[in-house]
């Protein structure tokens, strides 16, 4: 059975991708991920991990998810130029 994990590329390091979940109950929060399977992937980017047998078979860009994501943090930015309370909205 296929299980889809939500996560974000947070770096690169030497051959492999940085990969952290969003599922906090997940026993794996952090993955190690070959280079090849992230091609097109950037750090920051959304991604929807597919694992079966408790090994990730693929990797898709979310790119909804990543467009949801960069919008949030230009909103925060631009709060923080104007001097404005974050938590405050």
């Amino acid at each position: 059975m296929e299980k889809v994990i939500r996560a974000s590329l947070d770096r690169i390091e030497g051959d492999f991708a940085v990969v952290y979940s969003d599922d906090d109950d997940d026993h794996h929060n952090k993955f190690d991920v070959p280079l090849e399977l992230v091609k097109d992937a950037k750090p920051g980017m959304r991604l929807q991990l597919h694992i079966e047998n408790d090994q990730i078979k693929r990797i898709e860009i979310d790119k909804e998810e990543t467009e949801r994501a960069r919008d949030r943090i230009h909103k925060k930015y631009e709060r923080l130029r104007q001097g404005r309370d974050l938590r405050q909205e």
